[in-house]
């Protein structure tokens, strides 16, 4: 799922990326398919680890790039 914004050019910048596993995974994801390049500018990206079992979100890093 992608939420995009028609002028982000006035603001701020997140990526998010929800995984079942390690939020590391989804930081990796982010950083290697360099989602953040068309933006030109800082952005912060959030990787977020579900367990599905318990239905929620069980850890979580954010990072500023």
């Amino acid at each position: 799922m992608s939420l995009k914004i028609k002028n982000y050019k006035n603001h701020d910048i997140y990526i998010i990326e929800l995984k079942k596993d390690k939020p590391e995974k989804s930081i990796q994801q982010i950083k290697e398919k360099e989602y953040s390049e068309k933006y030109k500018k800082s952005t912060t990206i959030i990787g977020i680890e579900i367990d599905t079992t318990k239905r929620n979100i069980t850890n979580y890093i954010i990072e500023k790039l």
